[in-house]
Protein backbone atom coordinates (compact mmCIF):
# COMPACT_ATOMS: atom_id res chain seq x y z
CA UNK A 1 0.00 0.00 0.00
CA UNK A 2 2.57 2.31 0.85
CA UNK A 3 4.25 1.83 -2.76
CA UNK A 4 0.88 2.51 -4.55
CA UNK A 5 0.26 5.19 -1.89
CA UNK A 6 3.81 6.66 -3.66
CA UNK A 7 3.20 6.18 -6.89
CA UNK A 8 -0.16 7.81 -6.53
CA UNK A 9 1.21 11.01 -4.98
CA UNK A 10 4.23 11.28 -7.76
CA UNK A 11 1.87 10.92 -11.02
CA UNK A 12 -1.00 13.08 -9.72
CA UNK A 13 -2.62 14.49 -12.63
CA UNK A 14 -1.23 11.93 -14.89
CA UNK A 15 -2.25 8.60 -13.21
CA UNK A 16 -4.88 7.66 -11.36
CA UNK A 17 -5.81 4.49 -9.27
CA UNK A 18 -8.87 3.07 -11.23
CA UNK A 19 -9.44 0.10 -8.40
CA UNK A 20 -7.61 -1.73 -5.96
CA UNK A 21 -8.33 -4.90 -4.47
CA UNK A 22 -7.07 -5.62 -0.68
CA UNK A 23 -6.22 -9.17 -0.06
CA UNK A 24 -3.98 -11.15 2.90
CA UNK A 25 -1.92 -14.06 3.45
CA UNK A 26 0.44 -15.51 0.19
CA UNK A 27 -1.06 -18.18 -1.41
CA UNK A 28 2.20 -19.52 -3.23
CA UNK A 29 5.74 -19.76 -1.78
CA UNK A 30 8.32 -18.24 -3.23
CA UNK A 31 11.62 -19.41 -1.93
CA UNK A 32 12.28 -23.13 -1.08
CA UNK A 33 12.22 -23.24 2.17
CA UNK A 34 9.03 -21.57 2.47
CA UNK A 35 6.05 -23.30 3.80
CA UNK A 36 3.23 -23.17 1.38
CA UNK A 37 -0.04 -21.58 2.39
CA UNK A 38 -3.25 -22.59 2.27
CA UNK A 39 -6.67 -21.49 -0.15
CA UNK A 40 -9.39 -20.54 1.12
CA UNK A 41 -10.76 -24.40 -0.36
CA UNK A 42 -8.18 -25.43 3.00
CA UNK A 43 -5.52 -26.94 0.03
CA UNK A 44 -1.75 -25.55 -0.36
CA UNK A 45 -1.83 -23.82 -3.04
CA UNK A 46 1.58 -23.07 -4.82
CA UNK A 47 3.69 -25.99 -3.79
CA UNK A 48 5.79 -26.33 -7.43
CA UNK A 49 5.83 -22.60 -8.06
CA UNK A 50 9.19 -21.16 -9.51
CA UNK A 51 11.35 -20.21 -6.65
CA UNK A 52 12.56 -16.49 -6.41
CA UNK A 53 16.12 -17.73 -5.97
CA UNK A 54 16.26 -19.98 -8.82
CA UNK A 55 17.59 -17.59 -11.12
CA UNK A 56 17.78 -19.75 -14.05
CA UNK A 57 14.14 -20.35 -13.75
CA UNK A 58 13.32 -16.91 -13.70
CA UNK A 59 15.40 -15.89 -16.93
CA UNK A 60 13.77 -18.87 -18.47
CA UNK A 61 10.40 -18.04 -18.13
CA UNK A 62 9.60 -14.75 -16.25
CA UNK A 63 12.11 -11.74 -17.15
CA UNK A 64 12.01 -10.74 -20.22
CA UNK A 65 15.07 -10.74 -22.61
CA UNK A 66 17.25 -11.50 -25.29
CA UNK A 67 14.69 -11.70 -28.87
CA UNK A 68 11.87 -11.44 -27.05
CA UNK A 69 13.08 -7.53 -25.86
CA UNK A 70 14.14 -6.10 -29.69
CA UNK A 71 13.04 -3.43 -31.33
CA UNK A 72 9.66 -1.72 -29.90
CA UNK A 73 9.67 -3.87 -27.13
CA UNK A 74 13.49 -3.38 -25.86
CA UNK A 75 11.66 -1.55 -23.43
CA UNK A 76 10.72 -4.28 -21.65
CA UNK A 77 14.42 -6.04 -21.22
CA UNK A 78 14.41 -7.17 -17.57
CA UNK A 79 11.02 -6.26 -16.94
CA UNK A 80 8.11 -8.97 -16.60
CA UNK A 81 4.10 -9.40 -17.83
CA UNK A 82 1.65 -9.89 -14.88
CA UNK A 83 -2.05 -11.02 -15.86
CA UNK A 84 -3.88 -10.36 -12.88
CA UNK A 85 -7.02 -11.62 -12.36
CA UNK A 86 -9.81 -11.84 -9.78
CA UNK A 87 -11.36 -15.52 -8.78
CA UNK A 88 -14.19 -16.10 -6.45
CA UNK A 89 -14.48 -19.04 -4.67
CA UNK A 90 -17.86 -20.94 -4.02
CA UNK A 91 -16.78 -21.58 -0.88
CA UNK A 92 -20.22 -22.88 0.54
CA UNK A 93 -20.96 -25.60 -2.91
CA UNK A 94 -17.02 -26.62 -2.02
CA UNK A 95 -18.09 -27.45 1.65
CA UNK A 96 -20.81 -29.66 1.10
CA UNK A 97 -18.34 -31.62 -1.09
CA UNK A 98 -16.63 -34.91 -0.08
CA UNK A 99 -12.98 -34.66 0.73
CA UNK A 100 -12.20 -37.62 -1.48
CA UNK A 101 -13.69 -35.81 -4.16
CA UNK A 102 -12.30 -32.66 -3.21
CA UNK A 103 -9.14 -33.91 -3.54
CA UNK A 104 -9.73 -35.80 -6.65
CA UNK A 105 -10.20 -31.93 -7.76
CA UNK A 106 -7.31 -30.74 -6.61
CA UNK A 107 -5.11 -34.45 -7.69
CA UNK A 108 -3.34 -33.68 -4.15
CA UNK A 109 -3.58 -34.83 -0.38
CA UNK A 110 -5.71 -32.23 1.80
CA UNK A 111 -3.61 -32.59 5.04
CA UNK A 112 -0.14 -33.13 3.95
CA UNK A 113 -0.19 -31.86 0.30
CA UNK A 114 1.09 -34.61 -1.52
CA UNK A 115 0.33 -36.17 -4.84
CA UNK A 116 -1.99 -39.12 -5.62
CA UNK A 117 -0.14 -42.19 -4.68
CA UNK A 118 2.85 -39.63 -3.03
CA UNK A 119 3.79 -39.39 0.86
CA UNK A 120 4.84 -35.80 0.86
CA UNK A 121 4.35 -32.29 -0.61
CA UNK A 122 6.83 -31.89 -3.23
CA UNK A 123 7.10 -35.46 -4.34
CA UNK A 124 7.15 -35.51 -8.27
CA UNK A 125 3.80 -35.80 -8.91
CA UNK A 126 2.60 -38.92 -11.03
CA UNK A 127 0.20 -37.08 -13.37
CA UNK A 128 -1.63 -40.39 -14.95
CA UNK A 129 -2.33 -41.21 -11.23
CA UNK A 130 -4.49 -38.72 -11.48
CA UNK A 131 -8.38 -37.79 -12.48
CA UNK A 132 -7.80 -36.45 -16.08
CA UNK A 133 -9.63 -33.38 -15.00
CA UNK A 134 -7.77 -32.71 -12.09
CA UNK A 135 -5.82 -28.77 -11.21
CA UNK A 136 -2.79 -30.25 -10.49
CA UNK A 137 -2.44 -32.39 -13.85
CA UNK A 138 -4.09 -29.82 -15.90
CA UNK A 139 -2.19 -26.81 -14.96
CA UNK A 140 1.38 -29.10 -14.82
CA UNK A 141 3.86 -27.91 -17.05
CA UNK A 142 4.59 -31.16 -18.87
CA UNK A 143 0.27 -31.00 -19.72
CA UNK A 144 1.11 -27.73 -21.40
CA UNK A 145 4.19 -28.08 -23.53
CA UNK A 146 6.21 -26.93 -20.76
CA UNK A 147 4.15 -23.42 -20.47
CA UNK A 148 5.43 -22.07 -16.78
CA UNK A 149 4.44 -18.92 -14.10
CA UNK A 150 5.12 -17.25 -11.15
CA UNK A 151 2.21 -17.06 -9.03
CA UNK A 152 1.88 -14.20 -6.68
CA UNK A 153 -1.69 -14.87 -5.46
CA UNK A 154 -3.62 -13.57 -2.35
CA UNK A 155 -6.75 -14.38 -0.67
CA UNK A 156 -9.58 -11.80 -0.50
CA UNK A 157 -13.14 -11.46 0.93
CA UNK A 158 -15.53 -8.59 0.67
CA UNK A 159 -18.48 -10.05 3.24
CA UNK A 160 -21.35 -11.67 1.61
CA UNK A 161 -23.58 -11.13 -1.38
CA UNK A 162 -26.94 -10.44 -1.83
CA UNK A 163 -28.32 -13.86 -0.84
CA UNK A 164 -25.85 -14.12 1.35
CA UNK A 165 -23.05 -16.26 0.22
CA UNK A 166 -19.14 -15.46 1.12
CA UNK A 167 -18.03 -12.80 -1.38
CA UNK A 168 -14.53 -14.39 -0.77
CA UNK A 169 -12.04 -15.92 -3.23
CA UNK A 170 -8.33 -15.24 -4.77
CA UNK A 171 -6.49 -12.54 -5.99
CA UNK A 172 -4.20 -14.19 -8.67
CA UNK A 173 -1.28 -12.82 -10.02
CA UNK A 174 0.95 -14.87 -13.02
CA UNK A 175 4.48 -13.04 -13.89
CA UNK A 176 6.02 -14.49 -17.41
CA UNK A 177 7.93 -13.09 -20.31
CA UNK A 178 5.45 -14.24 -22.77
CA UNK A 179 1.69 -14.44 -22.23
CA UNK A 180 1.09 -16.45 -25.17
CA UNK A 181 3.41 -18.86 -23.83
CA UNK A 182 2.67 -18.46 -20.29
CA UNK A 183 -0.46 -17.73 -19.06
CA UNK A 184 -2.66 -18.51 -22.40
CA UNK A 185 -2.07 -22.43 -22.69
CA UNK A 186 -2.46 -23.20 -18.92
CA UNK A 187 -5.36 -21.25 -18.45
CA UNK A 188 -6.94 -22.93 -21.84
CA UNK A 189 -6.20 -26.24 -21.00
CA UNK A 190 -8.45 -25.54 -17.20
CA UNK A 191 -10.99 -23.57 -18.91
CA UNK A 192 -11.71 -26.87 -21.14
CA UNK A 193 -11.89 -29.32 -18.35
CA UNK A 194 -10.87 -28.52 -15.03
CA UNK A 195 -13.04 -30.03 -12.77
CA UNK A 196 -12.50 -27.05 -10.21
CA UNK A 197 -14.30 -25.05 -12.43
CA UNK A 198 -17.44 -25.95 -11.15
CA UNK A 199 -16.39 -24.48 -7.63
CA UNK A 200 -15.14 -21.07 -9.31
CA UNK A 201 -15.78 -17.96 -11.42
CA UNK A 202 -13.17 -15.30 -12.86
CA UNK A 203 -14.59 -11.88 -11.86
CA UNK A 204 -12.46 -9.86 -14.16
CA UNK A 205 -8.97 -10.04 -15.79
CA UNK A 206 -6.07 -7.47 -16.85
CA UNK A 207 -2.97 -7.91 -18.47
CA UNK A 208 0.06 -5.56 -17.14
CA UNK A 209 3.51 -5.17 -18.77
CA UNK A 210 5.92 -3.95 -15.60
CA UNK A 211 8.96 -2.48 -16.83
CA UNK A 212 12.49 -3.52 -15.36
CA UNK A 213 13.22 -2.04 -11.89
CA UNK A 214 15.48 1.20 -11.35
CA UNK A 215 19.11 1.78 -12.68
CA UNK A 216 20.02 4.15 -10.04
CA UNK A 217 19.08 4.69 -6.14
CA UNK A 218 18.89 7.63 -4.50
CA UNK A 219 19.41 6.68 -1.05
CA UNK A 220 21.71 10.15 0.52
CA UNK A 221 22.37 10.71 -3.32
CA UNK A 222 22.59 8.94 -6.77
CA UNK A 223 24.56 5.74 -6.46
CA UNK A 224 24.59 3.44 -9.78
CA UNK A 225 23.87 -0.37 -9.66
CA UNK A 226 24.63 -3.08 -11.66
CA UNK A 227 23.07 -5.42 -13.60
CA UNK A 228 23.66 -7.73 -10.88
CA UNK A 229 22.45 -5.78 -8.20
CA UNK A 230 18.95 -4.76 -9.87
CA UNK A 231 18.50 -8.71 -10.37
CA UNK A 232 18.92 -9.59 -6.89
CA UNK A 233 17.07 -6.37 -5.48
CA UNK A 234 13.96 -8.05 -7.75
CA UNK A 235 14.21 -11.35 -6.46
CA UNK A 236 14.46 -10.07 -3.15
CA UNK A 237 11.16 -7.81 -3.49
CA UNK A 238 8.94 -10.52 -5.21
CA UNK A 239 10.25 -13.23 -2.91
CA UNK A 240 9.72 -11.38 0.37
CA UNK A 241 7.41 -8.11 0.09
CA UNK A 242 3.67 -8.78 -0.68
CA UNK A 243 2.18 -7.46 -3.62
CA UNK A 244 -1.46 -6.10 -3.32
CA UNK A 245 -2.04 -6.04 -7.78
CA UNK A 246 -4.94 -4.65 -9.20
CA UNK A 247 -7.05 -4.69 -12.20
CA UNK A 248 -6.27 -1.81 -13.74
CA UNK A 249 -8.68 0.14 -16.50
CA UNK A 250 -5.27 0.69 -18.98
CA UNK A 251 -3.82 -2.05 -20.82
CA UNK A 252 -0.01 -0.99 -20.49
CA UNK A 253 1.23 0.24 -16.93
CA UNK A 254 3.94 2.68 -17.51
CA UNK A 255 4.74 3.79 -13.58
CA UNK A 256 7.63 6.65 -12.64
CA UNK A 257 10.41 6.50 -10.89
CA UNK A 258 10.28 6.56 -7.25
CA UNK A 259 13.27 7.80 -5.59
CA UNK A 260 15.20 5.84 -3.05
CA UNK A 261 13.23 2.33 -4.65
CA UNK A 262 13.68 0.17 -7.07
CA UNK A 263 10.79 -1.08 -8.40
CA UNK A 264 9.71 -4.87 -8.52
CA UNK A 265 6.99 -6.84 -10.62
CA UNK A 266 5.42 -6.70 -7.07
CA UNK A 267 5.44 -3.43 -6.67
CA UNK A 268 4.81 -1.86 -10.23
CA UNK A 269 1.49 -3.95 -10.75
CA UNK A 270 -0.16 -1.14 -8.49
CA UNK A 271 -3.97 -0.52 -10.29
CA UNK A 272 -2.58 3.06 -12.43
CA UNK A 273 -2.82 3.60 -15.97
CA UNK A 274 -2.35 6.61 -18.03
CA UNK A 275 -5.77 8.08 -19.13
CA UNK A 276 -7.81 7.43 -22.25
CA UNK A 277 -5.55 4.00 -23.24
CA UNK A 278 -7.89 0.44 -24.17
CA UNK A 279 -7.32 -2.20 -21.84
CA UNK A 280 -5.97 -5.13 -23.48
CA UNK A 281 -8.18 -8.21 -22.64
CA UNK A 282 -7.43 -11.59 -22.07
CA UNK A 283 -9.16 -14.62 -24.83
CA UNK A 284 -12.56 -14.81 -23.09
CA UNK A 285 -13.61 -17.88 -21.16
CA UNK A 286 -16.52 -20.26 -21.91
CA UNK A 287 -19.46 -19.50 -19.48
CA UNK A 288 -21.00 -22.55 -18.04
CA UNK A 289 -24.76 -22.31 -18.96
CA UNK A 290 -27.10 -20.78 -16.06
CA UNK A 291 -30.57 -21.87 -15.21
CA UNK A 292 -32.12 -18.61 -12.73
CA UNK A 293 -29.49 -18.15 -9.81
CA UNK A 294 -28.07 -22.36 -10.57
CA UNK A 295 -25.13 -23.58 -12.45
CA UNK A 296 -24.90 -26.46 -14.18
CA UNK A 297 -21.89 -28.42 -12.74
CA UNK A 298 -19.31 -29.38 -15.53
CA UNK A 299 -20.61 -33.00 -15.42
CA UNK A 300 -24.41 -32.16 -16.37
CA UNK A 301 -22.51 -29.67 -19.04
CA UNK A 302 -20.72 -33.01 -20.57
CA UNK A 303 -23.80 -35.50 -19.92
CA UNK A 304 -26.28 -33.16 -21.60
CA UNK A 305 -23.74 -32.55 -24.31
CA UNK A 306 -23.40 -36.44 -25.05
CA UNK A 307 -26.97 -36.89 -24.60
CA UNK A 308 -27.63 -33.91 -27.36
CA UNK A 309 -25.08 -35.82 -29.71
CA UNK A 310 -26.27 -39.47 -29.64
CA UNK A 311 -29.86 -38.31 -30.40
CA UNK A 312 -28.56 -35.86 -32.83
CA UNK A 313 -26.36 -38.82 -34.77
CA UNK A 314 -29.85 -40.65 -34.42
CA UNK A 315 -31.80 -38.68 -36.22
CA UNK A 316 -29.24 -38.12 -39.18
CA UNK A 317 -29.18 -41.72 -39.19
CA UNK A 318 -32.92 -41.56 -39.96
CA UNK A 319 -32.38 -39.08 -42.20
CA UNK A 320 -30.19 -40.65 -44.42
CA UNK A 321 -31.73 -43.82 -44.94
CA UNK A 322 -35.21 -41.84 -46.05
CA UNK A 323 -32.90 -39.98 -48.57
CA UNK A 324 -31.98 -43.35 -49.76
CA UNK A 325 -35.57 -44.61 -49.78
CA UNK A 326 -36.94 -41.89 -51.33
CA UNK A 327 -34.29 -40.69 -53.62
CA UNK A 328 -35.14 -42.34 -56.55
CA UNK A 329 -39.05 -40.77 -56.59
CA UNK A 330 -37.69 -37.45 -55.23
CA UNK A 331 -36.89 -36.40 -58.38
CA UNK A 332 -40.52 -36.65 -60.10
CA UNK A 333 -42.47 -35.32 -56.57
CA UNK A 334 -40.36 -32.50 -56.35
CA UNK A 335 -41.11 -31.37 -60.15
CA UNK A 336 -44.84 -32.16 -59.75
CA UNK A 337 -45.19 -29.89 -56.39
CA UNK A 338 -43.01 -27.32 -58.48
CA UNK A 339 -45.73 -27.19 -61.51
CA UNK A 340 -48.65 -27.10 -58.70
CA UNK A 341 -46.53 -24.37 -56.94
CA UNK A 342 -46.61 -22.86 -60.90
CA UNK A 343 -49.62 -23.12 -61.17
CA UNK A 344 -50.85 -21.24 -58.03
CA UNK A 345 -48.53 -18.62 -59.52
CA UNK A 346 -45.15 -17.59 -59.31
CA UNK A 347 -45.62 -15.05 -56.41
CA UNK A 348 -46.03 -17.75 -54.32
CA UNK A 349 -42.85 -19.96 -55.44
CA UNK A 350 -41.04 -16.46 -55.28
CA UNK A 351 -41.95 -16.49 -51.41
CA UNK A 352 -41.16 -20.00 -50.63
CA UNK A 353 -37.59 -18.87 -52.13
CA UNK A 354 -37.31 -15.95 -50.35
CA UNK A 355 -38.14 -17.37 -46.70
CA UNK A 356 -36.00 -19.96 -46.83
CA UNK A 357 -32.42 -18.05 -47.31
CA UNK A 358 -34.15 -15.25 -45.64
CA UNK A 359 -32.47 -16.45 -42.41
CA UNK A 360 -29.18 -17.38 -43.53
CA UNK A 361 -28.97 -14.38 -45.59
CA UNK A 362 -29.71 -11.90 -43.06
CA UNK A 363 -26.91 -13.70 -41.14
CA UNK A 364 -24.38 -13.89 -43.71
CA UNK A 365 -24.96 -9.84 -43.71
CA UNK A 366 -24.78 -9.62 -40.16
CA UNK A 367 -21.10 -11.56 -40.60
CA UNK A 368 -20.00 -9.59 -43.96
CA UNK A 369 -20.82 -6.38 -41.58
CA UNK A 370 -19.01 -7.49 -38.51
CA UNK A 371 -15.67 -8.84 -40.92
CA UNK A 372 -16.17 -5.32 -42.64
CA UNK A 373 -15.74 -3.61 -39.41
CA UNK A 374 -12.95 -6.02 -38.25
CA UNK A 375 -10.92 -5.09 -41.45
CA UNK A 376 -11.31 -1.30 -41.04
CA UNK A 377 -11.01 -0.26 -37.21
CA UNK A 378 -8.48 -2.42 -35.71
CA UNK A 379 -6.59 0.69 -33.97
CA UNK A 380 -3.23 1.89 -34.08
CA UNK A 381 -1.88 -1.45 -35.31
CA UNK A 382 -4.45 -1.55 -38.17
CA UNK A 383 -7.01 -4.28 -39.14
CA UNK A 384 -6.96 -7.51 -40.42
CA UNK A 385 -8.54 -7.97 -43.90
CA UNK A 386 -8.78 -12.33 -43.02
CA UNK A 387 -12.02 -12.26 -42.22
CA UNK A 388 -13.10 -9.97 -44.97
CA UNK A 389 -11.33 -12.01 -47.67
CA UNK A 390 -13.18 -15.39 -46.67
CA UNK A 391 -16.31 -13.64 -46.57
CA UNK A 392 -16.13 -12.56 -49.96
CA UNK A 393 -14.33 -16.17 -50.96
CA UNK A 394 -17.22 -17.57 -49.72
CA UNK A 395 -19.88 -15.69 -51.56
CA UNK A 396 -17.41 -16.24 -54.96
CA UNK A 397 -18.24 -19.58 -54.40
CA UNK A 398 -21.82 -19.52 -53.47
CA UNK A 399 -22.33 -17.73 -56.20
CA UNK A 400 -20.32 -19.93 -58.54
CA UNK A 401 -21.91 -23.38 -56.80
CA UNK A 402 -25.87 -21.69 -57.68
CA UNK A 403 -24.70 -20.90 -61.21
CA UNK A 404 -23.85 -24.61 -62.02
CA UNK A 405 -26.49 -25.86 -60.01
CA UNK A 406 -29.07 -23.66 -62.46
CA UNK A 407 -26.81 -24.61 -65.49
CA UNK A 408 -27.08 -28.58 -64.21
CA UNK A 409 -30.23 -28.79 -62.08
CA UNK A 410 -32.19 -30.58 -64.94
CA UNK A 411 -29.33 -33.05 -65.85
CA UNK A 412 -28.40 -33.59 -62.27
CA UNK A 413 -29.04 -37.52 -60.68
CA UNK A 414 -30.41 -37.12 -57.79
CA UNK A 415 -30.52 -41.22 -56.80
CA UNK A 416 -26.26 -40.72 -56.84
CA UNK A 417 -26.67 -36.92 -55.35
CA UNK A 418 -28.16 -38.22 -51.84
CA UNK A 419 -25.81 -41.85 -52.52
CA UNK A 420 -22.65 -39.62 -51.85
CA UNK A 421 -24.06 -37.04 -49.43
CA UNK A 422 -25.40 -39.50 -47.46
CA UNK A 423 -22.72 -41.70 -47.16
CA UNK A 424 -20.44 -38.58 -46.30
CA UNK A 425 -23.41 -37.56 -43.53
CA UNK A 426 -22.83 -41.21 -42.26
CA UNK A 427 -19.07 -40.62 -41.77
CA UNK A 428 -19.54 -37.33 -39.92
CA UNK A 429 -22.34 -39.09 -37.65
CA UNK A 430 -20.02 -41.29 -36.75
CA UNK A 431 -17.43 -38.75 -35.48
CA UNK A 432 -20.38 -37.35 -33.74
CA UNK A 433 -21.27 -40.48 -31.37
CA UNK A 434 -17.28 -40.78 -30.56
CA UNK A 435 -17.50 -37.06 -29.72
CA UNK A 436 -20.88 -37.96 -27.80
CA UNK A 437 -19.44 -40.61 -25.98
CA UNK A 438 -16.48 -38.67 -25.08
CA UNK A 439 -18.44 -36.00 -23.35
CA UNK A 440 -20.36 -39.05 -21.20
CA UNK A 441 -16.81 -40.04 -19.94
CA UNK A 442 -15.82 -37.03 -19.03
CA UNK A 443 -19.11 -36.55 -17.28
CA UNK A 444 -18.01 -40.20 -15.71
CA UNK A 445 -21.35 -41.95 -16.87
CA UNK A 446 -19.25 -43.96 -18.63
CA UNK A 447 -15.46 -44.77 -17.78
CA UNK A 448 -12.24 -45.83 -19.78
CA UNK A 449 -11.15 -41.49 -20.13
CA UNK A 450 -7.79 -42.07 -19.63
CA UNK A 451 -7.88 -45.77 -21.80
CA UNK A 452 -6.06 -44.07 -25.07
CA UNK A 453 -6.14 -45.96 -28.29
CA UNK A 454 -3.50 -43.91 -29.38
CA UNK A 455 -2.17 -40.59 -29.50
CA UNK A 456 -1.09 -38.56 -32.87
CA UNK A 457 -1.22 -35.04 -31.02
CA UNK A 458 2.25 -34.77 -32.14
CA UNK A 459 1.59 -34.95 -36.12
CA UNK A 460 -1.81 -33.89 -36.37
CA UNK A 461 -1.98 -30.85 -33.72
CA UNK A 462 -5.36 -29.38 -32.47
CA UNK A 463 -4.38 -26.37 -33.18
CA UNK A 464 -3.71 -26.27 -36.71
CA UNK A 465 -5.25 -25.93 -39.98
CA UNK A 466 -6.03 -29.40 -40.97
CA UNK A 467 -6.49 -30.40 -37.41
CA UNK A 468 -9.02 -27.63 -36.89
CA UNK A 469 -10.26 -28.77 -40.19
CA UNK A 470 -10.34 -32.89 -39.53
CA UNK A 471 -12.20 -31.43 -36.43
CA UNK A 472 -14.54 -29.55 -37.72
CA UNK A 473 -16.01 -31.87 -40.96
CA UNK A 474 -14.98 -35.30 -38.91
CA UNK A 475 -14.62 -34.41 -35.19
CA UNK A 476 -11.75 -35.94 -35.38
CA UNK A 477 -10.04 -36.09 -32.34
CA UNK A 478 -5.94 -36.99 -32.18
CA UNK A 479 -6.24 -38.90 -28.76
CA UNK A 480 -9.41 -40.87 -28.86
CA UNK A 481 -10.34 -43.16 -25.79
CA UNK A 482 -10.64 -46.97 -26.70
CA UNK A 483 -13.86 -46.97 -26.19
CA UNK A 484 -14.50 -44.13 -28.86
CA UNK A 485 -12.84 -45.76 -31.45
CA UNK A 486 -14.71 -48.86 -30.65
CA UNK A 487 -17.93 -47.45 -30.72
CA UNK A 488 -16.98 -45.45 -34.08
CA UNK A 489 -16.20 -48.43 -35.64
CA UNK A 490 -19.14 -50.49 -34.72
CA UNK A 491 -21.74 -47.34 -36.13
CA UNK A 492 -19.89 -46.97 -39.38
CA UNK A 493 -18.62 -50.19 -40.74
CA UNK A 494 -22.82 -51.78 -40.91
CA UNK A 495 -24.11 -48.23 -41.43
CA UNK A 496 -22.18 -47.78 -44.28
CA UNK A 497 -22.70 -51.36 -45.36
CA UNK A 498 -25.95 -51.14 -45.38
CA UNK A 499 -26.40 -47.63 -46.89
CA UNK A 500 -24.64 -48.69 -50.14
CA UNK A 501 -26.09 -51.86 -50.61
CA UNK A 502 -27.80 -52.12 -53.77
CA UNK A 503 -31.90 -51.46 -53.40
CA UNK A 504 -34.25 -53.40 -54.83
CA UNK A 505 -35.72 -52.60 -58.15
CA UNK A 506 -39.09 -54.12 -57.81
CA UNK A 507 -41.70 -51.55 -57.68
CA UNK A 508 -41.86 -49.69 -53.73
CA UNK A 509 -45.34 -49.46 -51.83
CA UNK A 510 -46.15 -46.18 -52.72
CA UNK A 511 -46.56 -47.36 -56.51
CA UNK A 512 -48.75 -50.32 -55.60
CA UNK A 513 -51.03 -48.64 -53.79
CA UNK A 514 -50.94 -46.27 -57.21
CA UNK A 515 -51.55 -48.96 -59.34
CA UNK A 516 -53.87 -50.50 -57.14
CA UNK A 517 -56.10 -47.22 -57.45
CA UNK A 518 -55.37 -46.85 -61.57
CA UNK A 519 -56.67 -50.34 -61.91
CA UNK A 520 -59.65 -49.59 -59.61
CA UNK A 521 -60.30 -46.73 -61.49
CA UNK A 522 -60.04 -48.39 -64.86
CA UNK A 523 -62.25 -51.04 -63.45
CA UNK A 524 -64.97 -48.94 -62.57
CA UNK A 525 -64.94 -47.12 -66.04
CA UNK A 526 -65.01 -50.15 -68.18
CA UNK A 527 -68.10 -51.55 -66.12
CA UNK A 528 -69.93 -48.34 -66.81
CA UNK A 529 -69.23 -48.15 -70.03
CA UNK A 530 -70.82 -52.00 -70.29
CA UNK A 531 -73.87 -50.75 -68.92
Amino acid sequence: MHAIRNLARIGFGKVAVRWSQLGFGKTSSTTPDAQTPRNLFGFKDGTRNVAGTDTARLDAHVWVSGKDAQGPAAWMDGGSYLVARRIRMNVETWDRTSLAEQEDVFGRDKREGAPVGKAKEHDEPFLKAMKPDSHVRLAHPDTNGGATILRRGYSFTDGTDGLGRLEAGLFFLAYQKDVRTGFVPVQTSLARADALNEYVQHVGSAVFAVPRASATATTGGAVPCSCDTRRESRVRQLSDRPARGSRSQSGRLHPRRVPGEDRAPGRAAAGLGRHRRGRRRLPRLRRRPEFGSRELTFEAQELLGGSLSIVAVVLVTWMVFWMRRTARHLRDELHGKLDAALGMGTGALVVTAFLAVGREGLETALFVWASVRAASSGGAGGGSFEPLAGVLLGLLTAVLLGWLFYRGALRINLAKFFTWTGGMLVVVAAGVLAYGVHDLQEARFLDGLADKAFDVSATIPPDSWYGTLLKGVFNFQPDPTVLQVTVWALYLVPALALFLSPIGSGPSAREKEQKATDEQAEGGASAGTTA
